[in-house]
């Protein structure tokens, strides 16, 4: 049984490894993209600025999802559409300009929370003057304890996770498209 999932972990690498490793002359990995139903590309809803629809997004993010942030990309697109370029690059600028938010969000709701916890931790040394019981001593321990993972939490863990997506999302951005006109 573990020989076999050995198996098809290295084929499903292999497989991996060939699409990746088809490269352009400048050493951007190509990725080759056929359109078969132009509806599909642009989003139904229509602004100043023409987007990519979600499931053209979802497939591209999936079609990339295995390529390092570091990495260069060359879409080469057929399709009859025009302004197919343009619509990737608007996505992905939104896709960033919304990582940029949340990621400052995360630093203030962790000084936040920071300053939560240090504030229920100078309470939890005016407990025993206050005369209170052990359990509501306890309470509030556990509580500033909670807040400062949750904390740390975010600025840590939830950062990274972000700045990874934000990575992604700044390599489609700045991918070389090609379109090429059925």
């Amino acid at each position: 049984m573990r020989q076999e999932y050995q198996k098809t972990i290295r084929k499903i690498k292999d497989e991996h490894d060939a699409i990746v490793h088809q490269r352009d002359e400048e050493g951007r990995i190509v990725f080759p993209i056929r359109i078969k139903e132009e509806q599909t590309v642009f989003s139904t809803f229509q602004s100043n600025h023409k987007m990519i629809g979600g499931e053209f997004a979802e497939y591209l993010d999936t079609i990339t999802k295995g390529i390092k942030p570091k990495e260069n990309l060359h879409l080469k697109i057929t399709t009859k559409e025009e302004g197919v370029d343009t619509a990737i690059r608007n996505y992905y600028h939104y896709q960033i300009f919304d990582i940029n938010r949340r990621l400052q969000r995360n630093w203030i709701l962790f000084f936040i929370m920071l300053g939560l916890a240090a504030m229920i931790f100078i309470l939890l040394f005016a407990i025993p003057f206050l005369n209170m019981h052990a359990v509501i001593q306890s309470i509030v321990e556990i509580l500033g304890w909670v807040i400062c993972w949750e904390a740390f939490d975010t600025i840590v863990f939830k950062r990274s996770t972000l700045k990874y997506e934000q990575y992604r999302y700044f390599v489609l951005f700045h991918a070389t498209i090609t379109i090429i006109k059925k």
